[in-house]
C-alpha cells in the first residue's frame, strides 16, 4: 500500500482485503489493488472547482456527509514510521458495541465485535493480539462501585475469543489503565507458558 503524490493528484493505494478477494472475478492478478483519487496539491480551479460541486451534491437531501482531511505532522510520521496511517486510521475508527453497566455484557459485545475485524491468522500483518476498547463511559462493578478503571478476562491473550481490553478514558491516567490491564494478560500468558 502506499500514496503517489503529484501536483494534480493524489492516488492512495491499498490492497484489496484477502476476505474480499473472493467476490472479484478472476482478473488474472495474484494481489489486487484499490485506488482512491483526490486532487493534488497544485490542482487547477476547475478541478477543485468539481470535488466542491460534488461535495455540494452529496449535502443536498437528508444524508449528509463530511468529507474530513486529516494530516498528520512530521513528528508524527517519525514517531510511527510506517504504521502512521494504521495509527491514525484507528484513531479515526468509530466502532458498534454496546457498552452498559453491565460490564460482563459489554466485555462480550467488545470481544465479539473484536472477532469481527481482528483477523485470526498471526501472520496476517493487521493482526493484533489484544484489541483495546477506549470508552468514556463510567465503567463499573455489578455492586455499583465505579472505582473500575478497566477490565480484562483473565487468560484471555491465548483465546481469540476473549484477547479484548476496555479501559475507561479518565484522562492523563488512561496510560497507567492500559498498562495496567495490558499487564494482566502477559502476565496471565507467563504463567501459562511456565506451566
Amino acid at each position: 500500500q502506499g500514496v503517489v503524490v503529484t501536483e494534480e493528484e493524489r492516488v492512495h493505494i491499498q490492497p484489496v482485503r484477502s476476505k474480499d478477494t473472493a467476490l472479484l472475478k478472476d482478473l488474472g492478478f495474484s494481489s489486487p489493488h484499490i485506488l482512491f483519487r483526490s486532487p493534488g496539491i497544485g490542482a487547477k480551479t476547475a478541478r477543485a472547482g468539481h470535488f466542491a460541486s460534488r461535495l455540494q451534491k452529496r449535502a443536498d437531501g437528508a444524508v449528509k456527509h463530511l468529507e474530513l482531511m486529516v494530516v498528520a505532522g512530521p513528528d508524527v510520521y517519525m514517531y510511527h514510521q510506517e504504521d502512521t496511517e494504521r495509527y491514525i486510521l484507528a484513531n479515526l475508527n468509530i466502532v458498534n458495541v454496546n457498552i452498559t453497566t453491565n460490564i460482563t455484557s459489554s466485555l462480550i459485545s467488545v470481544c465479539e465485535w473484536s472477532k469481527k475485524v481482528n483477523p485470526q491468522n498471526d501472520s496476517d500483518p493487521q493482526h493484533a493480539d489484544i484489541v483495546l476498547y477506549v470508552t468514556r463511559f463510567d465503567l463499573q462493578l455489578p455492586d455499583g462501585n465505579k472505582e473500575l478503571r478497566g477490565v480484562t478476562q483473565l487468560g484471555g491473550v491465548c483465546s481469540s475469543s476473549w484477547s479484548c481490553v476496555i479501559t475507561q478514558d479518565t484522562g492523563f491516567d488512561l496510560g497507567v489503565t492500559i498498562a495496567h490491564e495490558i499487564g494482566h494478560r502477559i502476565q496471565e500468558k507467563e504463567k501459562d507458558l511456565l506451566s
